[in-house]
């Protein structure tokens, strides 16, 4: 029983881990530059109320922000910045999957 209750808590959160996705690839198919990415996801995932609802996908637009700031500023390069957000992706992924196995 504990486990279908948290599951439909976390359901909001399963939910916004694939529309990130799916907002992120979108906007990586329009735009080369990260700076340019990040802000395309960024404005997608603010506007769905939904998705932005979750800590995670906060966390996650902050640290798109936060990365595109330094590739304009030169502090990091596209790839590096890509790579960044891909591992916090994951990260955030990972603490979805173990709060699940709770």
């Amino acid at each position: 029983m504990r486990k279908i209750i948290l599951s439909l808590l976390l359901l909001p959160l399963m939910s916004s881990a694939a529309s990130i996705s799916e907002y992120q690839r979108a906007c990586e198919k329009q735009f080369d530059k990260f700076p340019d990415m990040a802000s395309c996801m960024t404005r997608k995932v603010r506007s769905d109320d939904f998705v932005y609802s979750t800590p995670q996908a906060r966390l996650y637009v902050a640290t798109a922000t936060n990365l595109a700031g330094k590739v304009r500023r030169g502090e990091m390069y596209d790839d590096e910045a890509t790579l960044s957000l891909e591992e916090k992706y994951n990260e955030l992924n990972a603490q979805y999957v173990s709060q699940v196995k709770e």
